[in-house]
């Protein structure tokens, strides 16, 4: 506390001069704000708009619309979220997809679409969370870890299967104001080392605000296949207070640019734009003890049961009892050869009787 005290005294401002930060107190500090998002629940509405005239598209329907709606609730290591996805194609037909995920800190439990449900027999990662940072690029910029040890980089994230074989250094840029908030200016370098020495990087620069907990305010993703070109950014439009002292995002946009594109123009256009917007945001709500323990499997719907990753069980929810779910009779390479070498057999002696009986007849 003595120290985290020291850090904010060493982080006011002084008129319109802040003194930069080092990397370690950047850390520091956004750890210590982690913790306030314990406890959380919010309903959440993301509309995705995809440009049909990018160049990556080259199929008949393409994502033109896709709206995701979802409710979360978060309680230290339990967390449960029901989502519903709406896609619009092209040609007016659209499909209707719906998930939803319980974890009670040692296990969970994942339904999609009520005909399919995973129970996982594992206490869950990182990615089962929704940490407050990850609103902004979840999947683009690998932000589905906890913030503070993703900006601190290095060895804390090989504990990640995902980060396992990538390098990730951070530096502090400087401190810049982004929309009259004054935000310490980080950038992530990640970098990927191939076996033939051919090195791939990604790189995030982000905006953190001080005066919003240290939340990201603004974000910027580069990668070295693209020629350093932008693949993706966003922006916080709205903040809200939503306990003394705690701020939270309510409005962002992220713009998704053109990979594909770079290859013939060398640009990266803008291709898809999504607006995301939170409501009804509660922090430390009082829960009903049963939300992240109600696990009803659906009737019909087929259950895998998972234990490190692989399926230990498999069977189909029935009205009164579980079905097994029939397994498939496999064909083993050696059967595949020994009916390829019939095959070829018998062709060989259909030839051989067609040509004989050729020159019986030329013969007579």
């Amino acid at each position: 506390m003595i120290f985290l005290l020291a850090l904010a005294s060493k982080l006011l401002i002084v008129g319109d001069v802040v003194p930069t930060p080092s990397l370690r107190e950047v850390v520091e500090c956004v750890r210590s704000n982690e913790v306030l998002y314990k406890n959380i629940k919010y309903d959440y509405i993301d509309v995705y708009i995809l440009d049909e005239r990018s160049a990556a598209m080259k199929i008949p329907i393409v994502l033109k619309s896709y709206t995701k709606k979802m409710n979360y609730y978060q309680k230290d290591r339990s967390v449960r979220w029901i989502e519903h996805n709406n896609s619009i194609g092209v040609k007016g037909d659209s499909s209707n997809r719906s998930f939803e995920t319980i974890s009670d800190g040692s296990h969970v439990f994942k339904i999609a679409n009520e005909t399919h449900v995973n129970l996982v027999d594992d206490p869950p990662g990182p990615r089962d969370y929704w940490h407050v940072h990850s609103l902004l690029g979840k999947d683009k910029l690998f932000l589905d870890f906890p913030l503070s040890e993703y900006i601190q980089g290095g060895a804390e994230l090989k504990k990640y299967k995902r980060l396992m074989n990538l390098d990730v250094e951070s530096k502090v840029l400087g401190i810049e104001k982004i929309d009259d908030e004054t935000c310490v200016k980080v950038l992530v370098e990640i970098t990927d080392r191939y076996p033939n020495d051919r090195v791939e990087w990604d790189r995030a620069t982000l905006w953190l605000a001080i005066a919003k907990n240290y939340l990201p305010v603004r974000f910027e993703a580069r990668a070295s296949r693209v020629g350093g070109e932008l693949t993706c950014e966003g922006r916080v439009e709205k903040f809200d207070q939503i306990d003394q002292g705690v701020w939270f995002p309510v409005k962002m946009v992220v713009l998704t640019h053109d990979e594909f594109a770079y290859r013939k123009s060398h640009q990266c256009p803008v291709v898809g734009e999504q607006r995301i917007e939170l409501t009804n945001v509660e922090l430390n709500p009082r829960f009903p003890d049963h939300i992240f323990e109600d696990r009803k499997i659906p009737i019909g719907s087929v259950v895998y049961k998972l234990k490190n990753q692989n399926i230990i069980e498999k069977y189909r929810n029935g009205l009164n009892k579980t079905k097994p779910i029939p397994k498939r009779r496999s064909v083993s390479l050696w059967t595949i050869g020994y009916w390829i070498a019939a095959a070829i057999v018998v062709l060989i002696v259909v030839v051989s009787i067609v040509r004989y009986r050729r020159g019986a007849r030329l013969a007579s």
